[in-house]
């Protein structure tokens, strides 16, 4: 059986913003969960481990990565790029995959304080594999895995099939849960 094996990866969570340093807060125990009176459009208290717009524009800033795309897409974004630096591995080549997994994408855009800023059709999946297709020069949109809690799991899987099977030698599967106004309350 072919090997398949991880040469790259990225983080950007509460807690940090690159793998390297979120292993290095979970070592020493630190967590990104913290206290909010208000988060977003929500009154609190609560507790929240979500990404600043602040630390998620710094992240951005050295890859030149505009706000005109959502915050979703940047979190997208951000991460191939992060992943394309480390790995080498060009994602407009034609033997590399990118695989897309998400539950639910843009859907804050069903806000209308958010929606405002972005056209309708940006709530949709297809759109986002196209976003970042554009974005890249990729010769054929991303594939997008969409199924519940799974999609991530489900993509990685997707991808060692791929290269094991031998049509594609590399892969970028990229994932983002996004931080909804529904967490708070439970899911």
């Amino acid at each position: 059986m072919k090997g398949v094996y991880i040469i790259a990866d990225h983080m950007l969570s509460a807690l940090g913003t690159d793998s390297t340093a979120h292993f290095e807060h979970l070592c020493r125990g630190a967590t990104g969960i913290r206290p909010y009176d208000k988060w977003e459009d929500l009154a609190g208290p609560f507790c929240l481990a979500a990404v600043p717009d602040e630390q998620l524009k710094a992240a951005c800033d050295p890859y030149r990565i505009p706000s005109t795309y959502t915050r979703f897409e940047r979190f997208l974004l951000l991460s191939i790029q992060s992943v394309i630096q480390e790995s080498g591995i060009d994602p407009s080549s034609p033997d590399t995959v990118t695989i897309l997994s998400s539950t639910k994408g843009n859907i804050d855009l069903i806000n209308p304080a958010t929606a405002e800023r972005f056209p309708n059709a940006r709530i949709n999946l297809s759109e986002t594999a196209r976003t970042v297709q554009s974005y890249f020069g990729l010769l054929q949109p991303p594939v997008m895995v969409s199924n519940a809690c799974i999609s991530g799991v489900m993509a990685l899987i997707m991808g060692a099939r791929l290269i094991r099977s031998g049509p594609v030698p590399a892969c970028h599967r990229i994932g983002r849960r996004r931080d909804l106004r529904f967490y708070p309350h439970g899911l």
